[in-house]
C-alpha cells in the first residue's frame, strides 16, 4: 500500500513537472527581459547537474537488481550526498524556479498575490472585498491616506445600509522594480494612472496589470509603456467617496443582483488568464465578472454617456443633483450630448455596448427627461455622480478632452456637447434653476399622426365604398 501511494504521488509530481515544462515552452517570449531569461537558464542547468548523481546512487546505496533507486540498503554519504541530502528534490525545486524565469508568464509561476494600486474609494473597496474572499492582497497607499490606514484600518460604510466594516490589509508604500505579484489592479483616475506608467514599466516581475478605470483614448498609451501582453482593461462598477478616513461606497447591481465587472484583453480574446482574473474578481462579495471581447468600445460608450454630457450638465446645474432635476435644459443637453457621442463612436466604427445602453437612443426624449427628473432626486445619485464629480474634476475634464479628440476625427456635429463644454470653465455661471428654454423633441409625433391619419383615411374609404 505504501509503494502504491508513493507511485501515485510520483505520477502526480511528474505530470505537474511535465505540464510546467510544456507551458514554459508554449509561452516562451523572446521579447521578455533577457537578464531574467538568462538567469532562468543558469538555474535550469544547475538543476540538471543535480539530477546526475541518480545514476551512481543505486550502486552506492546497495539497491537490489530490478528495484527502484529509492530502495537503498546503505546510507549514501559520499560525493554530492555529503553536501545535499536529496539532490534530486533540490533539482526539482530549482527547475520549478527556473521555468517561470525563462517563460516570464504567470501560468508557469508560483502565485505571488495581488496588489491594489490606488487607495481611493474603489481601490479600498476592492481591497477589502478581496481580503474577505481570502486572497493574498496588498494595498499601495501614500501620504495622509497611508497614515489614516495605519491608525484606523480600512474603514468602509455602505451608503445604502449604513453597515460599517473595518479591514486591515497589508500596506505597501511603493511598487519596487524587484516586487513580484500575480496581478496589479490599477484603480484610480485615468490622468493619475498615466502618471504611474513609468513605475509599472520598471517592474517587470508582474505579468498582469488590470486597469479598472474610465478610458476614452483606448489602450495605446498603456500598451506603449507596458507591452500588450501585460495590459488588461476594465471598469470597477461601483462608486464612492472619501469622508475623512472613512470610505462611503455604493456597490451592487440592480434588484439586489451582483454588479458585473467588465474586463477584457487588449486584443479582445477570452484568454485563460482573463478567465482566471475573472474568477478572482467574481469571488468578491456583491460582484461578478463580465468577460468582454469589446472592452475598448465598452469604455468609450461609458465615457460618451457620462463625461462630455451628464458631468458638465451637472456643473451647469451648480453641482447639485436636485437642482439639476428641476433644470430641464441641463437634462435635455445631457441627453442630446450623449446621443451625439454615440453618433461619433458609430462614425469611427465602434459598436455601442452593452446593448442595454442602446435603449437610451430609442426612448423618446420627453420620456427620458421625465425619467431623469425622477432619478436625479434619488440619494444614490449623489454618491454615484455628484460626490465623484466634485472629487474628480481633473479626470472628467481629461476624459472629455480625450473624447473630443475622437470627435475631431469625424464630421459629426455635436452642438449639445459643444454647449456643455463651456461649463468646464471655472468662470462659467450655472444655468438658472428651473431653466426650460429648450423645446423638447416632439418630432416623433408627426410619423404617429401620419399613421393615424392614414388609418382614418382607409376607414373612411371603406365606409364610402360600402355605402
Amino acid at each position: 500500500m505504501k509503494d502504491k501511494k508513493t507511485l501515485v504521488r510520483g505520477i502526480i509530481l511528474t505530470l505537474a513537472a511535465v505540464g510546467q515544462i510544456i507551458l514554459a515552452v508554449a509561452l516562451y517570449d523572446r521579447e521578455a527581459n533577457t537578464d531574467i531569461i538568462n538567469l532562468g537558464w543558469v538555474i535550469l542547468w544547475i538543476s540538471s547537474i543535480c539530477w546526475l548523481p541518480i545514476f551512481t546512487f543505486k550502486k552506492m546505496g546497495g539497491v537490489s537488481k530490478g528495484q527502484s533507486y529509492i530502495h537503498t540498503t546503505a546510507l549514501v554519504d559520499r560525493g554530492i550526498y555529503a553536501i545535499v541530502r536529496h539532490p534530486q528534490y533540490l533539482a526539482g525545486i530549482l527547475m520549478g524556479m527556473a521555468l517561470p524565469f525563462i517563460s516570464q508568464h504567470w501560468l508557469v509561476a508560483v502565485p505571488g498575490g495581488v496588489v491594489v494600486y490606488g487607495a481611493g474609494p474603489l481601490g479600498s473597496l476592492f481591497t477589502a472585498r478581496l481580503l474577505e474572499a481570502g486572497h493574498d492582497v496588498s494595498l499601495l497607499a501614500r501620504g495622509q491616506r497611508l497614515a489614516d490606514l495605519k491608525e484606523f484600518g480600512l474603514v468602509l460604510v455602505d451608503t445604502q445600509t449604513g453597515l460599517e466594516t473595518v479591514a486591515h490589509p497589508r500596506l505597501v508604500e511603493r511598487l519596487a522594480p524587484e516586487d513580484a505579484y500575480d496581478l496589479v489592479l490599477v484603480i484610480m483616475r485615468k490622468n493619475r494612472a498615466l502618471e504611474i506608467l513609468p513605475i509599472l514599466a520598471t517592474n517587470r516581475h508582474t505579468p498582469n496589470v488590470l486597469f479598472l478605470m474610465n478610458n476614452a483614448a483606448g489602450p495605446g498609451e498603456l500598451v506603449e509603456a507596458l507591452g500588450a501582453k501585460r495590459v488588461l482593461m476594465g471598469f470597477p462598477m461601483a462608486a464612492g467617496y472619501r469622508d475623512g478616513h472613512v470610505i462611503r461606497y455604493l456597490a451592487g447591481g440592480r434588484f439586489g443582483k451582483n454588479a458585473p465587472i467588465p474586463i477584457g484583453e487588449v486584443d479582445g480574446l477570452i484568454t485563460p488568464r482573463l478567465q482566471e482574473i475573472g474568477r478572482v474578481l467574481a469571488s468578491m462579495n456583491g460582484f461578478e465578472a463580465d468577460l468582454r471581447p469589446d472592452m475598448d468600445a465598452w469604455l468609450k460608450t461609458h465615457v460618451a454617456l457620462v463625461m462630455p454630457s451628464l458631468a458638465p450638465a451637472m456643473r451647469a446645474a451648480g453641482q447639485d443633483n436636485v437642482r439639476m432635476a428641476h433644470t430641464r435644459d441641463a437634462i435635455v443637453l445631457a441627453i442630446r450630448a450623449s446621443r451625439e457621442g454615440f453618433s461619433v463612436l458609430r462614425a469611427l466604427g465602434y459598436p455601442i455596448v452593452p446593448k442595454s445602453v442602446r435603449l437610451f437612443e430609442r426612448i423618446l426624449e420627453p420620456i427620458l427627461v421625465w425619467g431623469f427628473q425622477k432619478r436625479l432626486v434619488d440619494p444614490r445619485v449623489r454618491v454615484a455622480m455628484l460626490e465623484h464629480s466634485e472629487a474628480a474634476q481633473d479626470e472628467i475634464k481629461h476624459l472629455t478632452d480625450e473624447f473630443f479628440a475622437l470627435k475631431r476625427k469625424t464630421t459629426i456635429r455635436t452642438p449639445a456637447m459643444d454647449h456643455l463644454y463651456i461649463y468646464f470653465d471655472p468662470a462659467s455661471h450655472p444655468m438658472p434653476e428651473g431653466s426650460a428654454q429648450l423645446p423638447l423633441n416632439w418630432s416623433f409625433l408627426w410619423p404617429v399622426a401620419g399613421i393615424l391619419l392614414g388609418i382614418l383615411a382607409i376607414i373612411w374609404l371603406l365606409v364610402a365604398v360600402i355605402e
